[in-house]
């Protein structure tokens, strides 16, 4: 029993050795798999330099733990894989007690919302941070794009402008800002009334000319069909006409709905890129 005892002790203790070995060495080549990992991700291998900056974390004893989940949240973000990039930002964040960090995390996490559309959650991120100088632009930039996809123009014209030092930018930034509030005042409901009285008025109003025209020359001329028929044949007739003009004109004021939303959603894109212009010509 003693000499079992013994031999099983002697197994364990070479097991730990080899276990503290495989460890010391993996901490020694850290560095160099660190370095690997930032090459991967400089030539945009994004998920090989994640394997790698996982395996510094894991075998690294500490060594550039924040760093690694930094760069692998960014790798994630690349790919967009946004759900892993905030669970690994996540990560970093309670790994470092370093204001500074927690602030570039913060934006970093900001960013994923508003690129998800969640932009209540993204001003609540942006709130959390602190004020500090080397990021006071990029975090009010973020926080009038959050402000521009809740429609609060105001409220993203007052921060966007603060962002800007030429005056004709500010001057820009105000004309695209009151486009945005006139683009959303466009009414789908209305469009689809609209259309429901007259076919294609909706479409007209929509500022679709093509599709308006469309709409009320097609409705029109299965409208026409169908009081003809009636007149000349019989009503048992028309009806074989009928499911034609409603499906049209059921279609039309629905489109109407459709069409006025796209607009907007058109028109607010195309004014967001012009502001994104407007803003990288200050940096």
């Amino acid at each position: 029993m003693k000499m079992n005892y013994l031999k099983k002790q002697r197994i364990y203790s070479v097991l730990i050795c080899s276990l503290l070995l495989g460890f010391s060495a993996h901490s020694q080549d850290s560095t160099s798999v660190f370095a690997l990992a930032k090459q991967m991700q400089l030539e945009g291998n994004y998920n090989a330099s994640i394997k790698l900056f996982q395996r510094v974390s894991f075998f690294g004893n500490g060594y550039k733990n924040t760093e690694c989940y930094l760069n692998i949240a960014d790798a994630y973000f690349n790919l967009n894989d946004y759900g892993k990039a905030a669970e690994f930002y996540e990560l970093a964040y309670f790994s470092t007690s370093n204001d500074s960090i927690r602030n570039l995390i913060a934006l970093s996490k900001s960013a994923i919302f508003i690129y998800e559309k969640k932009y209540l959650e993204a001003l609540q991120e942006l709130f959390s941070t602190n004020e500090h100088e080397n990021n006071n632009r990029l975090k009010n930039i973020y926080l009038g794009i959050s402000y521009y996809g809740l429609n609060k123009f105001e409220e993203c014209q007052s921060i966007l402008i603060s962002t800007v030092t030429d005056s004709l930018s500010k001057i820009q930034i105000e004309k695209l800002i009151a486009k945005a509030e006139r683009a959303q005042k466009l009414n789908p409901k209305t469009a689809k009334i609209l259309s429901i009285i007259i076919p294609g008025m909706g479409q007209f109003y929509a500022g679709d000319i093509k599709n308006g025209i469309n709409s009320l020359l097609i409705t029109s001329a299965f409208m026409y069909l169908t009081i003809s028929t009636t007149f000349e044949y019989s009503i048992f007739e028309a009806t074989s006409v009928l499911p034609w003009y409603s499906r049209y004109y059921m279609g039309g004021f629905n489109r109407a709905q459709t069409i006025t939303i796209n607009r907007i959603e058109e028109k607010q894109y195309d004014i967001f890129v012009d502001l994104m212009k407007i803003l990288e010509k200050e940096n």
